[in-house]
């Protein structure tokens, strides 16, 4: 599905289209209120804008306090953004409740992380993804981007870049998409072309029928269109909620994310033993060479290879065989390589 702005139906030319016929006296003279009229008259209008990007959602947070998602859904939410956390480390209160509820009346849900660039952008990642990992969702993971940091247009690009390098590393290949308005966006941070490449969701407060993209995005996937909603009628227990479209109908929302009805539980991630220190770990001598991988299995991609002798420093191990990965400040950092695989072994501990 295109993420391209569409245009109103060639049918409707607005309010002009409507008033400026010629009269006729066999027309019947109109004894409706003015408020009817101007109602009536306005119609097309918005029946062609909600009907362009009629799939509406919410985005919440702590700020909205316990959500009554079940008030949300009969208010005609149809998916939801729910804050994962921010910075270094901040696990949002409200998370975990927000996608155990989502998740039970089949609301299609996504987790964002707002993200601080005067902060180490890998740390914050790595922490985004486990916290996703445990009940990821069905929508895009996405990084919300609203502060600089202090930071150059090419220094922050280059922060953002190795954000979402670590998140879709440690996600084992899943592509975020990015937060954020088109002032910011203009104003921080250049339209390089990899960035462009990004699903992007769209802050723009507006009662226009189509949002104004930064420069060089021609797509959207979401758009944050007011911050003004209903939160009571929403189920919030704050006055206000954020309001998103998405940019299509229910059915192309359906098959850009794979949705069925029930949705399918989620598979466990394997079992993950988390080392209190660093083992130093080395390839044995009898192996011609070893796949690095970018997650603990054989059907993730490899990146490289390592060979008898070669030593490492594992800081974690995973898999439903076993597998390390490689810790920090080494070649290879945040990959995987095999331990065991049934019977054979391919690594040991280091001798020195």
């Amino acid at each position: 599905m295109s993420g391209e702005v569409k245009s109103a139906p060639a049918a409707w030319r607005g309010p002009r289209d409507v008033i400026s016929r010629p009269f006729s006296p066999t027309l019947k003279p109109d004894h409706r209120g003015l408020s009817e009229r101007i109602r009536d008259l306005l119609k097309p209008m918005f029946s062609a804008f909600t009907s362009a990007y009629g799939v509406v959602g919410v985005d919440v947070s702590y700020w909205q306090g316990k959500m009554n998602w079940e008030m949300a859904k009969n208010k005609g939410a149809k998916f939801a953004f729910i804050r994962a956390g921010y910075g270094l480390n901040y696990v949002d209160t409200q998370c975990d409740k927000n996608r155990t509820d989502c998740f039970n009346l089949n609301i299609p849900f996504g987790l964002y992380w707002y993200f601080l660039p005067n902060l180490s952008p890998t740390t914050q990642a790595k922490n985004f993804a486990k916290v996703w990992a445990a009940n990821p969702g069905s929508l895009y993971p996405v990084i919300d981007l609203e502060e600089s940091g202090g930071l150059t247009k090419t220094g922050l690009e280059t922060w953002l870049k190795k954000a979402i390098d670590e998140f879709t590393r440690a996600s084992f290949g899943v592509k975020p998409m990015i937060y954020s308005s088109r002032y910011f966006l203009n104003t921080y941070l250049p339209a390089s072309s990899w960035m462009l490449s990004y699903p992007y969701w769209h802050a723009q407060y507006t009662t226009d029928s189509q949002p104004t993209l930064p420069n060089g995005w021609k797509n959207w996937r979401f758009w944050q269109y007011t911050n003004k909603g209903d939160g009571k009628a929403y189920g919030a227990q704050s006055t206000y909620i954020d309001l998103n479209r998405y940019c299509g109908n229910w059915q192309d929302f359906l098959t850009e994310f794979k949705i069925g009805v029930p949705q399918t539980p989620p598979e466990q991630p394997p079992q993950q033993v988390y080392l209190p220190n660093v083992m130093s770990m080395q390839v044995k001598g009898d192996v011609s060479a070893l796949n690095v991988r970018i997650g603990p299995g054989t059907q993730y991609e490899d990146v490289g290879n390592m060979y008898p002798g070669d030593k490492f420093e594992a800081d974690l191990f995973s898999g439903r065989d076993c597998w390390a990965r490689i810790g920090d400040g080494q070649k290879y950092a945040g990959y995987w390589v095999c331990v065991k695989l049934g019977s054979s072994v391919y690594c040991e501990p280091s001798q020195d």
